[in-house]
């Protein structure tokens, strides 16, 4: 049947490598959210104070449980379309598609939020490099220049995961040194060394008279978990390796050891750091900072937190130290977009290879051996996007939404794939004891994420609205293609194409 024939082969080519694999799971989570949410979640959680590093833990465990079970899941079943490819075969197509959906939605989402913000974090980088007429015109430009970020990701992923994993192995260790020097500085430095540095405390109690004042209620429960909700939107990512599950090379031994490599160096990464820039800042100096700039449209970042800390440790490098920060920070922002183009693309070609999208998104270059065309309209998608959004913190807490729904099946299709599909169950290339612990992990993390959703929803009910609207077309569309497969295979046939496993 001409139906099988197209069945055969996806022709995506297992190049990536287990470095690969782990820088794209570290590059698309480390970025946006540790160099700007570090310190506007001052502004938008009023009274976490000196307490991020905590809202930074506690944000972690969602994700770093679905992250577990996402790995142990995708050796299970190594190809293409990360958690929509495993949960349609663990669990169910119609709550597959529809939770990637909501991934997908999250995703063009956090594209816009990142590609926006960087254009921030270059002005940065040029103002401390003595370039403020470059750092005024890309603050003037800043969508235009966001637009040539995503075309710029858009072509690094169509020339193939070859050039792909060499820019983001590069991307990684480029932040790897911004890194070392935050938290030399931080651990160096002190409150007394800041405050000397922006002029005393006068200068200080100047910024915060001009912010409104402190909050109230600072390191209350509520006001970390708030924070915490929030700040899961920087751990996003952890299930982005999964999505190229059919390129990695050794899939049964790489896919759930790489996860868990991400996950150590990524949490180590966002506690040191974080912990570092309030070791070194106080924490009133970046909520006033935080407070102004979210009123004047913009964001202030780790970079300039950390700036007055380096030029009083450096008085001669300290400006070109800051201007690297801001360099680096560029650079991990930009590196959370080709794993993530990679990733989302990947789920749009599986549902393509399944039916749910058009058959031409499921075609692969034949040179590059890419999804040229999912990847071409990703990126149309998310130039849109840029231009009718145009915001950073607008998408925050709509991608955050997004992911921890999509977490929650995650979770749940650990928990039930032992009993749906006890074949695949058995066969899975994990330990005894690891297989015992997924559907516990699974539980743990569903739970957790339906109290972090209702967090958002009850603190940020605007971002949770748009959020389902955005969810409307998803299951109209799983709806017409569904119903075109039934009408051409017939019930028993279409829902048996939604559950074998894709070849090679």
């Amino acid at each position: 049947m001409p139906e099988d024939v197209e069945r055969e082969r996806v022709g995506l080519r297992r190049e990536l490598t287990m470095l690969g694999f782990v820088s794209t799971i570290c590059c698309t989570v480390i970025g946006g959210g540790i160099n700007v949410l570090t310190c506007m979640i001052q502004a938008k959680a009023p009274g976490v104070g000196p307490y991020v590093p905590l809202a930074f833990l506690i944000g972690a465990v969602p994700s770093l449980v679905a992250g577990i079970v996402a790995g142990a899941l995708s050796a299970a079943v190594p190809r293409a379309g990360g958690h929509y490819t495993y949960v349609s075969r663990l669990f169910d197509p119609f709550l597959a598609y529809f939770s990637s959906w909501s991934r997908f939605v999250g995703e063009i989402g956090a594209f816009v939020a990142i590609a926006i913000g960087d254009v921030s974090l270059l002005a940065a980088m040029c103002k401390f490099w003595g370039a403020p007429g470059a750092a005024e015109w890309l603050n003037s430009h800043t969508l235009s220049v966001a637009t040539l970020i995503i075309i710029f990701t858009w072509l690094v992923n169509v020339l193939g995961i070859r050039i792909y994993e060499a820019v983001v192995d590069t991307m990684f260790f480029i932040l790897l040194t911004g890194f070392a020097i935050v938290v030399a500085a931080g651990f160096a430095g002190s409150p007394e060394l800041t405050l000397k540095a922006i002029g005393g405390s006068a200068a200080l109690q100047s910024l915060i008279k001009q912010a409104g004042g402190l909050p109230k209620d600072v390191g209350s429960l509520s006001a970390i978990f708030s924070a915490a909700a929030t700040l899961v939107f920087a751990y996003v990512g952890f299930e982005t390796g999964t999505q190229a599950a059919g390129e990695v090379k050794n899939p049964e031994k790489t896919v759930f050891r790489g996860m868990l490599i991400a996950l150590g160096i990524i949490t180590a990464y966002y506690l040191l750091y974080s912990a570092a820039v309030y070791h070194a800042v106080p924490w009133e100096y970046i909520y006033a900072k935080a407070v102004l700039a979210k009123q004047a449209g913009s964001n202030f970042t780790v970079p300039e937190a950390i700036a007055p800390v380096l030029k009083t440790l450096s008085p001669s490098w300290g400006s070109a130290l800051a201007g690297y920060v801001a360099f680096v920070a560029a650079i991990a922002l930009l590196s959370d977009l080709p794993p993530m183009f990679l990733s989302t693309s990947r789920m749009t070609f599986a549902w393509a290879y399944d039916g749910m999208f058009p058959k031409f998104l499921a075609k692969v270059h034949r040179r590059f051996g890419t999804p040229h065309w999912a990847l071409t309209v990703l990126m149309i998608a998310s130039v849109v996007l840029v231009w009718t959004v145009g915001e950073f913190l607008k998408a925050v807490d709509i991608t955050t939404v997004a992911l921890l729904f999509t977490y929650t099946f995650i979770c749940m299709t650990g928990v039930v794939w032992r009993f749906v599909r006890p074949e695949i169950y058995e066969k899975a290339p994990l330990g005894d004891k690891t297989k015992r612990a997924i559907p516990w992990l699974g539980a743990i993390g569903t739970v957790l994420s339906l109290l972090f959703l209702g967090e958002i929803a009850i603190s940020d009910p605007k971002s949770f609205y748009w959020w389902i609207a955005l969810m409307v077309p998803g299951p109209f569309i799983f709806y017409y293609a569904y119903s075109r497969t039934v009408k051409r295979l017939g019930p028993e046939k279409a829902r048996k194409r939604l559950m074998e496993i894709p070849p090679e």
